[in-house]
């Protein structure tokens, strides 16, 4: 299931690709080093590190006993203190919430948790129309935070021409989402305009 979700990855970023590759107003300089933000976002699909192979979680366990029914509680506290002290120990892998059904974006890299795999959000064996509609849409929206304005306004615009069509077509996009967004949306729209337009001046 998480394979085809990282094909999903594969072709997702293929297109974004294929955008920037066919966009009339970036200059090459500029269409270059979007691809290169876009090739360097990492994405972390599932479990962190081993966590969901069997072979980890059973070695993981091991020094554990049983469980007595009448003692949880200092059962709880050992499986805690092994916790703490793997992740202590763990500093090669991702330590990220596996349960959460909320996907993010953070410095350049997409984390996509197991809990966010789901129906329907994310069909095994379903139609690729389907899944693309779903977990698609989530990539693409994780992908775009790379290319956001709170984003680019860290990177360095010294073409003037490009910045100001980037900020034409964002402010094409804000005011046809702002015509279908609901009013509670309203102060969040606007602080976003204000940015645009900080970006621009």
């Amino acid at each position: 299931m998480l394979d085809e979700v990282r094909h999903m990855v594969f072709r997702v970023k293929a297109v974004f690709s294929e955008a920037l590759n066919s966009s009339s107003w970036l200059t090459s300089t500029f269409r270059t080093r979007f691809k290169n933000t876009l090739d360097g976002i990492k994405v972390l699909i599932g479990s962190p590190g081993d966590r969901i192979k069997p072979e980890f979680v059973e070695r993981f366990y091991e020094p554990l006993h049983d469980v007595p029914v009448d003692r949880l509680f200092p059962s709880w506290i050992q499986g805690r203190r092994l916790n703490t002290h793997y992740q202590w120990k763990e500093q090669k892998s991702w330590l990220y919430n596996e349960q959460s059904a909320r996907a993010f974006f953070t410095g350049s890299t997409v984390v996509i948790p197991t809990g966010h795999v789901h129906q329907p959000i994310f069909y095994e064996y379903g139609p690729p129309a389907l899944n693309y509609a779903g977990i698609g849409m989530t990539l693409g929206h994780e992908f775009m935070h790379a290319f956001d304005v709170g984003h680019l306004r860290k990177d360095f615009w010294e073409s003037k021409e490009v910045k100001n069509e980037y900020t034409k077509r964002a402010l094409c996009l804000r005011r046809s989402h702002r015509s279908v967004a609901s009013l509670a949306l309203y102060d969040t729209s606007r602080v976003l305009d204000k940015l645009l337009l900080s970006l621009s001046a």
